[in-house]
């Protein structure tokens, strides 16, 4: 029987240095001091450790008892295929931040008829079948993978028996989408076309035009190709889906683990002067994503000194968290000299309806120390935002949140964005995603000397190969510095006649 996990304590007290005391706080000991965080050891999947976390509460009794429900769910099952679907829940409500099922219901749950069909299920009879079960995913989750069954994977695939089905059967489905997306980039290029003669079409007689629009209603709508990120999504959808027919003996082997889609993301690239100039040239980036020097990141900042959401933009710009974690963060998650920030949950937006979850990531779960000048931003911004509270009264809801609308509700994670690429504009700098303002922070960081460990911690990256990649060779300045390192090390006659030792 796994053994009941710990209850371990967090506090944001900090040393004559600024720097977290952690385990070594001389508090720490006093009743209630901190947060609470709990972790309990699940049952392995495929020989792989699992462990069920969450983070925040205020009160020991209250990590206490969620600690023991999850501990009284592990005695639950009796086959390796219940373990297997008790751990597959219960990480699913770890990161969604539920609530832990009371034990009659993950009963019924683990003990719920085999899947029963008439004769060997097909693709299609499966998906249908597992689909429907997933609803306890997030709402983007299982908006995901309901695209995903609909749109490809049971056009493609349905028809196929589960237990034949094989790589060859994903490759030629993936095959497909691409031959699709050059119709679709066709169709596109058509669109456009009709659209250019549209416009240059005279207005005298009114029939030319109109008859061209006739012609333009009569085209395929225009349609985003299926990229290679989005192939991925649609890889990992059938996975999972066949991960959860594996323990029911409807396939023994997962073939999705076994297909690859290789492609290059696309890498940061920084808005240099000739970059620039060429954009305002012709209206074309030169990569979907691109970074903001230091100077423009400050002229940024200027320009939005003094909107009201200047800290959201001041924390995204200076220590880059994402867009859904800055919208969730709450004051209780705070330090209380403003020195740092937990990051325990996200907004996430779908069909226009907010929700909070957990972060995208174990490696989401983090701290972010915060600078000094950073700190009293925070600081000045709850001035503000209190101030503006007793103005409003009864209007305020008191969400808790540090970022709000005016009546203290939640923002809506698109709103951010939206207001971030209106000012972008109105300030006349060079277009960025409100993303790329993590892009910007890193690059900050690591032009100051910071470790790329640091970095990686900072952002929330699930390993320090990722954050490596992404920006190791971002900044031009970053591989000159580098260069004239490697250089300095070779102390050979002729450099020190040239003075360059």
């Amino acid at each position: 029987m796994i053994k009941r996990g710990t209850i371990l304590v967090r506090c944001h007290c900090r040393d004559e240095d600024g720097s977290l005391l952690g385990g070594k706080c001389p508090q720490k000991t006093k009743r209630n001091h901190g947060t609470y965080y709990i972790q309990q050891e699940l049952f392995p999947v495929d020989g792989q450790r699992k462990v069920f976390r969450r983070s925040g509460f205020s009160k020991k009794g209250e990590a206490s008892e969620t600690l023991n429900a999850v501990y009284e769910l592990l005695s639950l099952p009796e086959t390796d295929a219940e373990k297997y679907r008790l751990t597959e829940l219960l990480l699913e409500v770890s990161t969604n931040r539920d609530s832990v099922p009371e034990p009659d219901r993950v009963r019924a749950y683990l003990h719920q008829d085999q899947v029963v069909f008439g004769v060997a299920p097909t693709v299609r009879e499966w998906l249908e079948y597992w689909l429907p079960q997933q609803k306890h995913l997030s709402r983007a989750t299982f908006r995901s993978y309901s695209d995903h069954v609909r749109m490809y994977l049971i056009p493609y695939l349905g028809d196929v028996p589960l237990h034949r089905l094989n790589v060859s059967h994903v490759g030629k489905m993936f095959e497909e989408i691409i031959a699709e997306n050059e119709r679709v980039t066709a169709a596109n290029e058509d669109r456009r076309a009709m659209l250019s003669r549209i416009d240059r079409a005279p207005t005298k007689p009114r029939t030319i035009r109109r008859e061209l629009r006739a012609e333009l209603a009569q085209m395929a709508p225009f349609r985003r190709p299926v990229g290679p990120s989005s192939r991925d999504r649609v890889r990992a959808t059938l996975r999972k889906a066949l991960n959860d027919a594996v323990p029911l003996e409807l396939v023994s082997i997962n073939v999705a683990h076994h297909f690859k889609i290789s492609y290059d993301r696309p890498r940061p690239m920084v808005w240099t002067a000739e970059r620039v100039a060429a954009w305002r040239r012709t209206g074309v980036r030169p990569s979907p994503v691109m970074v903001w020097t230091p100077e423009q990141a400050g002229q940024f900042l200027d320009g939005v000194a003094e909107d009201p959401l200047y800290a959201l933009w001041h924390l995204a710009v200076i220590r880059g968290p994402r867009r859904g974690e800055l919208c969730g963060v709450s004051w209780t998650e705070a330090a209380e000299d403003y020195r740092s920030l937990e990051v325990l949950t996200q907004l996430t937006e779908v069909d226009y309806e907010v929700a909070e979850e957990s972060p995208k990531s174990e490696a989401g779960f983090r701290t972010i120390a915060l600078d000094a000048e950073s700190g009293e931003v925070l600081r000045a911004h709850r001035l503000r935002q209190n101030k503006h509270r007793l103005e409003v009264g009864e209007l305020w809801t008191d969400t808790g949140y540090i970022f709000t609308r005016d009546d203290g509700q939640p923002l809506r994670p698109s709103y951010v964005s939206d207001r971030f690429e209106r000012i972008v504009r109105n300030l006349d700098l060079p277009p960025v995603r409100f993303h790329d303002l993590r892009h910007t922070a890193a690059t900050i960081g690591l032009k100051a000397g910071t470790d790329m460990k640091v970095v990686q911690v900072l952002l929330g990256h699930s390993s320090l190969s990722v954050t490596s990649d992404i920006y190791t060779s971002v900044l031009p300045e970053l591989a000159t510095a580098a260069a004239e390192a490697s250089a300095a090390v070779v102390a050979n006659t002729r450099r020190r006649a040239m003075g360059t030792q």
